[in-house]
């Protein structure tokens, strides 16, 4: 079994000075608004194990949680255009049989059915809902 963690803090995400003209010739002060895209907490917790299956092959297994803390998507800060924290339950599984070539596996992501953006402006994405595969592979 192994357990991995990442974490990013951010408290001071703010531009210090940041002026930009717009198309009127206007002075834009966007100094002291937040960093586009940067949450002020970022934490990812994974375990992963892996068990022998005598006779068999082995199977792999790692759950996952990954989340993000508030943030905008546009320098004015506008809060039509930002995301709320969320935070996203994934999984997978993995057989190999002894001695084969190929393997088995069964992913799902966002278990939690999180609503989220990847980004929203001119053209929206939005993040993938509950969504699961099963598939095989082939190594050659």
């Amino acid at each position: 079994v192994e357990l991995s963690a990442g974490m990013v803090w951010m408290p001071e995400r703010e531009f210090t000075e940041y002026l930009d003209v717009d198309e009127d010739g206007d002075l834009l002060d966007f100094s002291g608004k937040q960093l586009v895209r940067a949450p002020e907490l970022s934490a990812t917790f994974a375990i992963d194990a892996a068990f022998p299956l005598p006779g068999l092959g082995s199977l792999a297994a790692r759950l996952e949680y990954d989340y993000r803390s508030h943030y905008y998507f546009t320098r004015e800060n506008d809060p039509g255009f930002s995301q709320d924290d969320f935070g996203l339950l994934n999984a997978r599984v993995k057989f190999e049989p002894e001695g084969g070539d190929w393997y088995l596996f069964a992913s799902a992501w966002n278990l939690a059915d999180e609503d989220y953006f990847n980004q929203v402006f001119l053209q929206s994405s939005p993040g993938l809902p509950y969504t699961w595969e099963l598939g095989a592979g082939l190594r050659f």
